[in-house]
């Protein structure tokens, strides 16, 4: 019984009691200046676009170094180079072939 009692009684520390006067002091400001609640309502929606073509990047990534891993190995020296692991890999075909020629020059 005693530990139900202790279990409805409420502690606020000085440290939250500021937390929550951030936040209220934050929203009256996003409701002052609606032009800052768009902008955030649209990064977050551009999130999601985001994150979805990074992922799938990162997938096809995976597989082509997959690919290239497996057949590099025919020519020892380009393997070597290259597609020594899956990870070298990928982050040759990210820098060469995602990124163009401009990054590739700084990454021999």
């Amino acid at each position: 019984r005693r530990g139900l009692d202790n279990a409805y009684h409420l502690h606020f520390c000085p440290r939250c009691e500021l937390r929550l006067a951030r936040l209220a002091r934050l929203t009256s400001l996003l409701r002052a200046f609606p032009e800052a609640m768009m902008l955030l309502k649209g990064i977050y929606a551009a999130v999601r676009g985001v994150v979805t073509t990074l992922c799938l990047l990162v997938v096809m990534l995976f597989i082509f170094g997959l690919i290239f891993k497996s057949q590099a190995l025919e020519n020892q020296a380009l393997a070597d180079r290259y597609f020594s692991s899956l990870f070298h890999s990928m982050w040759s075909l990210f820098m060469h072939a995602t990124l163009l020629d401009g990054p590739s020059l700084v990454y021999l």
